[in-house]
């Protein structure tokens, strides 16, 4: 298994993922699988390999559920290069997914199949694309051409247009607990002292701390989150903080402190919960921070992260 943001191919889904992939398979095997899917869960649960898992079983030629891994269609679309097959994501360097592309991935799908089998459309992250691109989808989906499957992995369904969620059958695809997650990273091949800090700095993110574990971020990605460990335990200043981390990517800045917010909620008891609900409008602010930047509005960097480390100071007293 590669690296979540890497994979393309999966002739098995990941062991938390069974059961919604069973119920696509019978869907499949009965002729009744919608031909639009969203499947929407947390981001970093690994919607992605269940997307790919679910194009190599309508690619394989044996049809007898599942992907055999043999035949013609599945070695092709195992080495990248199934011509029934596409994946349409933000370009290099880019956030959005541009009308151009999906006007390109929409002739795709009305194509003839070049292998007599389906074609198959993946678009990740659906909230990816602009409000135009989501249009140009629109009629795509309402009149789907009967042999293409087009599956949106969505890790923030709210982004996208209504018009498109209602014409989609939403999969809700679940993140592993903890004992499922480090079990599966310890069979990647993390050891166990690794996998158990990945998984903590990843915020429950199992795909993402592959991802850290692999790529060397791991350590400074750490760091972030014990500067933001570290404001909530009033044990740092908030200049100090900003300081600390004004030369980190804002979003990673955002996020982090986010799951870190996140993570506290989680360890509060009901009593604790009802009193602290300026945490909880914090959240919805860095939420809303987070949207303005994947957005691409030019906020201001230095300004925002000292606003965000004071108000997580304030949080902390008035707990």
């Amino acid at each position: 298994m590669v690296v979540d943001a890497q994979t393309r191919w999966s002739a098995t889904p990941l062991p938390w993922q069974s059961d919604e992939f069973e119920r696509l398979l019978v869907m499949q095997q009965q002729e009744r699988l919608p031909h639009a899917l969203m499947l929407v869960g947390p981001e970093g649960c690994g919607k992605r390999i269940l997307a790919a898992t679910l194009a190599a079983s309508l690619l394989c030629h044996k049809r007898s559920g599942g992907s055999c891994g043999t035949c013609d269609g599945c070695l092709l679309a195992k080495a990248g290069s199934h011509g029934d097959s596409r994946w349409l994501e933000p370009e290099e360097g880019k956030r959005a997914i541009g009308i151009d592309p999906v006007r390109e991935a929409i002739r795709f799908t009305q194509q003839t199949a070049g292998y007599g089998q389906h074609k198959v459309l993946i678009v990740s992250p659906a909230e990816a694309m602009t409000t135009s691109a989501a249009n140009a989808i629109l009629k795509t989906l309402e009149e789907p051409p009967g042999n293409s499957f087009i599956i949106f992995v969505c890790h923030r369904p709210g982004d996208l247009p209504a018009t498109v969620r209602s014409r989609c059958q939403k999969v809700t695809v679940p993140a592993p607990d903890q004992g499922q997650a480090l079990m599966w990273l310890g069979e990647q091949g993390l050891e166990a002292d690794l996998a158990r800090q990945a998984f903590d700095v990843s915020g429950g993110r199992v795909m993402a701390a592959l991802a850290m574990a692999r790529t060397g971020v791991l350590e400074g990605r750490a760091a972030i989150r014990r500067t933001f460990e570290q404001l909530l335990e009033a044990s740092l200043a908030p200049a100090g903080a900003a300081a600390d981390l004004s030369k980190v990517e804002l979003e990673t800045v955002l996020e982090t402190g986010l799951s870190v917010l996140q993570h506290r909620l989680k360890s509060h008891s009901k009593s604790e919960l009802h009193k602290n609900q300026a945490m909880f409008l914090l959240c919805d602010d860095i939420s809303q921070w987070c949207a303005a930047v994947r957005g691409g509005l030019n906020l201001t960097r230095e300004g925002l992260i000292l606003q965000l480390c004071m108000r997580i100071s304030t949080v902390t007293k008035l707990r």
